[in-house]
């Protein structure tokens, strides 16, 4: 099993979930059409035992983290974000989140300098990787915000209601990386 681990921001705190914690706000999050309808988990409702189930596992995988986002010094569960298919061997990975409460308020872009930091120094990682629907305005502002670059155009990347979408792929490499974030009880 993966080891629990807290990376704690200004504003917000990423921490392992629990399949047996409270998944309200992210059952709710999941299930709402208008926030899911560029993300694959949006292609269909969610019961409270699928969340619980990849929470389980993702918590006992190796090439994957799960974190929920919280914010900082509460309960109040706001999102998740997630490393996805960690090469070691290739030292790269896929950086996705998902924020369902406060946008705007520049959470997702805290939540995702956490991440960066820890993949680039705890896991040693050279390379991060993620994708957004064309469309998904808010998510390719986003990874650009947070110092991803574009890398290129993935056409008809993503199927939804009978209609194709291209995707744009950005990545970030370490030697790009500058640490400029107030981070606090990184892995407590």
């Amino acid at each position: 099993m993966i080891e629990k681990k807290t990376l704690g921001g200004q504003n917000v705190s990423l921490k392992s979930l629990r399949e047996d914690g409270d998944l309200t706000n992210y059952f709710k999050g999941i299930n709402d059409k208008e926030l899911t309808k560029y993300l694959e988990a949006g292609k269909r409702q969610h019961t409270v035992k699928d969340l619980q189930d990849y929470i389980n596992r993702m918590n006992t995988s190796e090439n994957h983290r799960l974190f929920g986002i919280f914010l900082h010094g509460t309960d109040v569960h706001i999102g998740n974000i997630t490393l996805d298919n960690i090469d070691m061997s290739n030292r790269k990975t896929e950086i996705a989140i998902f924020l369902w409460n406060h946008h705007g308020k520049g959470y997702a872009t805290e939540a995702i300098n956490l991440l960066v930091y820890y993949a680039f120094t705890s896991l040693n990682l050279n390379k991060l990787y993620a994708g957004a629907v064309v469309q998904n305005h808010a998510s390719v502002a986003l990874f650009k915000k947070c110092g991803f670059e574009e890398e290129g155009i993935l056409k008809m990347e993503f199927l939804k209601d009978g209609d194709y979408y291209d995707a744009i792929r950005f990545r970030l490499l370490k030697s790009g990386f500058h640490d400029s974030n107030k981070i606090n009880d990184v892995l407590t």
